[in-house]
């Protein structure tokens, strides 16, 4: 009984370890994301493409919204 304790300590140990290295793997790559891709530069091109979808053809607004699939790809 005494030994499955210590297996059970041991393995939450190693979990907590686990979940925190995840955690601050993933606190580096929001980062590294955050510098890679210029989310102001995108926000901007979204709202310049509805801008254009509301202002041109229904041809043009589907053209509009092909790109912005495309670029949420």
């Amino acid at each position: 009984m005494i030994m499955t304790g210590i297996f059970a300590e041991q393995t939450v140990e190693v979990v907590k370890s686990a979940i925190e290295t995840a955690d601050g793997a993933l606190d580096l790559y929001n980062k590294y994301l955050d510098q890679v891709i210029p989310w102001k530069t995108f926000d901007e091109t979204i709202k310049e493409l509805s801008r254009f979808k509301q202002e041109y053809s229904q041809e043009a607004s589907v053209l509009v919204g092909d790109i912005k699939v495309l670029l949420m790809d």
